[in-house]
């Protein structure tokens, strides 16, 4: 994430950028954010349309993690004591039954499936979009 991203999600939800960073990095370990941001990176560029297509998978993957540090964040509530691991399961509760869908996908359906096409991110990028 962008050092502005973090400093701007700290100050809005009340937390120090570290929190912050402890959060976010914790949260893409618990979506498997990496491998969904190394698989668009990997994704054809060879003509303008499949280039802007993956420079447009990349920036929406980057946003969406942004966008699920400040629904964590919010969870995590004004308790400074809240640690990282705490806030994902006060964030995770009401939205078990979509994490279990997106843990099927990302870590079932797509590590099977082997090389990720923009199909496939797109996917899985709508199925993370629910966790917002």
């Amino acid at each position: 994430a962008a050092a502005g991203d973090l400093a701007i999600s700290a100050d809005t939800n009340g937390c120090s950028i570290e929190a912050a960073a402890r959060l976010y990095f914790r949260l893409g370990e618990r979506l498997s954010l990496a491998l969904l941001a190394n698989a668009a990176h990997k994704l054809p560029r060879e003509g303008l349309w499949p280039s802007q297509a993956a420079l447009a998978m990349q920036d929406e993957l980057a946003a969406l993690h942004a966008d699920l540090l400040n629904s964590a964040l919010r969870a995590r509530g004004a308790d400074p004591k809240c640690g990282s691991d705490e806030t994902l399961a006060r964030w995770g509760e009401p939205r078990k039954l979509a994490l279990d869908r997106v843990d099927r996908l990302v870590k079932e359906d797509l590590s099977a499936a082997g090389a990720i096409d923009l199909a496939m991110l797109s996917v899985a990028a709508a199925e993370l979009r629910t966790l917002v």
